[in-house]
């Protein structure tokens, strides 16, 4: 697709705001996990999902960037722009996914902390299920309490899946940077391959230009030769003509 220099400016100029946002958005990505590691989990669930959707809008950032390094078109103008680009936009994923990761191990360790809270809640709701006393009755109030239990119990499963499940998308999403590491590497080097093939295309077109002219030049001198040859073999057959019509001119006298 031809792109025009005021095309190849604003792409860049796109690429370069979605670098800037992406490192930005890694700044605030560390202080929320520092938040979540020096506080109590359970005072920490806005932060936990404002951390997700930063993260989540960060991977949706990479992936438009990607693309549009991918449709930045080629040529030796250009070359030394997309590099850079490239380059910076490697950094700057090289420290997102440093980041995933450690909200990957936040989690894990959130998942582990749920995990055996649920187990805590399932022994305390065993050793509540014993028999009334003989001759007694059951307090209703314990069943209330039973029934309070299995409710808190439900919604910690709940959250404990919904941990899991993130901790699953987070591992995916650091898999698809890798994706998007190889692409960049292999768009460098293709453009490298590839402005190498256009310069050594146009070195070989001058030289058939030049070797064109050349042919054109000697076929000139060839031409002109030959016209000169003609002209001489002309005049030479017109002496000769009036040689002999003076021969025979003279003799009838």
């Amino acid at each position: 697709m031809y792109q025009t220099p005021g095309d190849m400016d604003q792409l860049a100029q796109t690429i370069t705001t979605n670098i800037r946002k992406i490192s930005q958005n890694v700044n605030s990505m560390q202080q929320m996990i520092m938040q979540l590691q020096s506080a109590p989990s359970s005072d920490n669930e806005s932060v936990r999902q404002q951390l997700h959707q930063i993260q989540n809008y960060t991977q949706q950032l990479a992936k438009d960037t990607n693309k549009s390094l991918k449709d930045m078109s080629l040529g030796s103008k250009n070359k030394i722009l997309k590099e850079r680009l490239a380059s910076d936009f490697a950094d700057a994923l090289k420290a997102f996914q440093s980041v995933q990761r450690k909200e990957a191990e936040q989690e894990r360790a959130e998942v582990k902390r749920a995990r055996a809270a649920s187990q805590r809640g399932n022994l305390i709701e065993l050793s509540g299920q014993l028999p009334p006393p003989p001759g007694g009755r059951q307090q209703p109030q314990g069943g209330y309490q039973q029934q309070a239990l299995m409710l808190e119990e439900e919604s910690n499963l709940e959250q404990l899946r919904e941990r899991e499940e993130a901790v699953k998308n987070l591992e995916q999403d650091i898999m698809d940077v890798n994706g998007i590491f190889k692409e960049i590497a292999t768009m460098v080097h293709e453009q490298a391959v590839a402005v190498d093939s256009i310069e050594a295309n146009v070195d070989s077109a001058t030289i058939r230009v030049q070797e064109g002219a050349e042919q054109l030049s000697q076929a000139r001198v060839q031409q002109e030769r030959a016209r000169k040859k003609k002209l001489c073999l002309a005049f030479t057959g017109i002496i000769i003509l009036a040689v002999i019509i003076l021969l025979v001119w003279l003799s009838a006298r």
